[in-house]
């Protein structure tokens, strides 16, 4: 209860690479201590399942020595389909009911065996005038938590927070902007697929997971030009080079005109289901410099769209690993989001 609460390290195990964080208390606010950035071999992880537990636990000692971190707490993220976050609202109860109440919720829109999953939640705020409160609700498969913890475990680095990717993103955010008016949609673009969370006024709204990712790109043009995976992989994100081969440009050209189709697909079904309209969108993840894939989204929803770089009010001077960090930042997001919690965070 008192004291100076310890710091985590914020750890993304993603299907393509393991993202690392560790931040410090500034007196004028955070300043990035460390940042480690690791690929993994191709199918370590497939389709959220951990298939190499081995190579998980190896990398991330690798990046933990190699980081020269002392801090063994970590703060770890649950993602995919295995997950979900919903915001709910709900008549008030006595206390002592509460935990009846969620569980009942949770119920309602789950399509998993309640004895499967464990639940956890979030209190928004609370009218008296209503009788209503705002809840966000979190459920999570005890597998996916189990096999996480193992390989964590397994590793030199211990969990304090397990977190849900979608809350971390939403973390980084307010971390950047503060409570934003109005809906904005934050766009992770990931290797297998990408994650789109809805944050109104500040707090997470509601969120989408669509099956279309770098990896999809990758076979675009893999199969396009008549390529290796690995060379399609290097070109993928070789700008300069896209610019001077048409083939390459229409190959990234179409996958571009998928993936917009399917964020603007999310985005009217996020405002049939609630009648709010999205401001802005914010994309982020290894694909944000994908060659037109900006333009694509605009020209698509007709909606403003920025990149989100998490470190915009973070103290970057004295970091190590500069290249690591100015290449590309759009990918340490959901780390970030995670080095924010505190080893006493609930």
């Amino acid at each position: 209860m008192f004291g100076r609460s310890k710091s985590l390290i914020g750890l993304d195990v993603g299907s393509n690479a393991i993202k690392l964080i560790e931040l410090e208390d500034g007196n004028s606010g955070y300043i990035l201590k460390n940042i480690g950035y690791k690929e993994l071999p191709r199918d370590v992880i497939s389709e959220g399942s951990i298939v190499d537990m081995a190579e998980i636990v190896n990398s991330i000692n690798e990046l933990v020595k190699d980081r020269k971190i002392n801090n063994s707490n970590a703060a770890i993220a649950l993602k995919g389909n295995a997950v979900i976050a919903k915001r709910v609202h709900i008549p008030g109860v006595e206390s002592s009911l509460l935990e009846e109440e969620f569980r009942y919720q949770a119920q309602q829109f789950i399509q998993m065996d309640i004895e499967d999953v464990n639940i956890d939640y979030s209190i928004v705020q609370s009218n008296p005038e209503s009788n209503m409160t705002d809840v966000i609700l979190a459920v999570a498969r005890k597998d996916l938590i189990s096999s996480m913890v193992s390989v964590i475990s397994g590793s030199k680095l211990k969990i304090k927070v397990v977190d849900l990717e979608v809350f971390a993103l939403s973390n980084c955010f307010e971390a950047c902007f503060g409570a934003m008016p109005g809906v904005n949609a934050i766009v992770n673009l990931g290797h297998s697929s990408s994650l789109i969370v809805f944050v109104k006024d500040g707090f997470y709204e509601f969120s989408r997971e669509i099956s279309i990712g770098g990896k999809g790109c990758i076979e675009t043009i893999q199969k396009k030009l008549g390529i290796t995976y690995d060379d399609a992989k290097t070109m993928m994100m070789d700008n300069e080079a896209v610019e001077f081969n048409e083939d390459l440009q229409r190959a990234i050209s179409d996958f571009n005109t998928q993936i917009s189709y399917e964020i603007k697909h999310s985005l009217d079904l996020f405002y049939t289901n609630s009648r709010f309209a999205t401001s802005k969108i914010f994309i982020c993840g290894g694909l944000t410099k994908l060659f037109d894939l900006k333009g694509a989204i605009n020209r698509t929803t007709d909606i403003e769209v920025n990149e989100f770089n998490p470190f915009s009010n973070i103290d970057i001077t004295g970091v190590a690993d500069f290249e690591l960090l100015t290449t590309n930042p759009y990918l340490f997001n959901t780390s970030l989001g995670l080095a924010l919690r505190k080893v006493n965070d609930r």
